[in-house]
C-alpha cells in the first residue's frame, strides 16, 4: 500500500467548517439530490435542508465530517476502506458472509494496517455497502442494531452498467425505492458520490 509520512491523529481530522454563506456550495451530486425533492440553491444551510413535507437532505461531506466510525460492508476497490482509514477514520471491514469476517483499518507507522478482530463493531456512525439493493432490508437492520445515523450504498456501476471501482449509477427507481426505506428506518441515505473522492475532498477543505 502506498506509503504516508506518519500517524494522523484523529483529532486533525477536519470537522464541521464554519457556518459561513456560501462556504460549503453543494456540489454537482448534492445538487442533483437536492433538486430531486424540488430545493432551490438558496435553500441550501450548512449542508442541511428541508425539503417538500419536511424532507431532509444531507450534503455528502457535511455527513462525512459528522462520522468517526464505519463500518464497511464490501467494496468495489481498496481505495475505500485504506483513504478512510487514512483520514482518520475508525474502520472495519466485514470482508466476507462470515459472522468473524471482521477486520480493523489503522493507518499507522505511514501505512494501512490490517488487523483481525472477528466480532462486528459495538456501534459506528456510517454504514458504507457495495452490495446489491436486494441486500438493503439486512444492511439497514445491521445499521439499526450497529446504531449507524447514515447509510452509503455503492453500486460500483456507471451508467452503462459497466463495472468501475469509482462508479455510483443506481437506476433512478431503485435509489428512490432505496432512500424510502432507509428513512423510514430513520437513517439518512446516500448513493453518490463516491465516498474515497469525498473523503480526500473533505481533507482538501480542510
Amino acid at each position: 500500500m502506498p506509503g504516508g509520512s506518519g500517524t494522523r491523529p484523529r483529532a486533525d481530522r477536519p470537522r464541521a467548517l464554519p457556518a459561513l454563506p456560501g462556504l460549503l456550495w453543494p456540489t454537482p451530486a448534492q445538487w442533483r439530490m437536492a433538486q430531486s425533492v424540488g430545493l432551490q440553491r438558496a435553500d441550501w444551510i450548512h449542508g442541511v435542508a428541508e425539503g417538500p413535507e419536511g424532507r431532509r437532505v444531507i450534503g455528502d461531506v457535511q455527513v462525512l465530517q459528522s462520522v468517526h466510525t464505519v463500518l464497511v460492508v464490501d467494496w468495489p476497490s481498496g481505495d475505500v476502506p485504506d483513504t478512510l482509514a487514512r483520514a482518520g477514520f475508525e474502520v472495519t471491514v466485514h470482508g466476507g458472509p462470515g459472522p468473524e469476517d471482521y477486520s480493523v483499518y489503522e493507518y499507522a507507522d505511514g501505512e494501512v494496517q490490517v488487523r483481525h478482530v472477528g466480532v462486528a463493531p459495538a456501534q459506528v456512525d456510517l454504514v458504507y455497502a457495495h452490495r446489491p439493493m436486494a441486500e438493503l432490508p439486512g444492511i439497514i437492520a445491521t445499521a439499526q442494531t450497529l446504531r449507524a445515523k447514515t447509510i452509503w450504498l455503492q453500486s460500483g456501476l456507471t451508467s452503462s452498467g459497466t463495472p468501475d471501482h469509482r462508479g455510483c449509477w443506481v437506476p433512478q427507481e431503485d435509489s428512490r425505492t432505496a432512500r424510502e426505506l432507509a428513512e423510514a428506518a430513520g437513517l439518512a441515505y446516500l448513493d453518490e458520490p463516491y465516498i474515497a473522492d469525498e473523503v480526500r475532498h473533505m481533507i482538501g477543505s480542510g
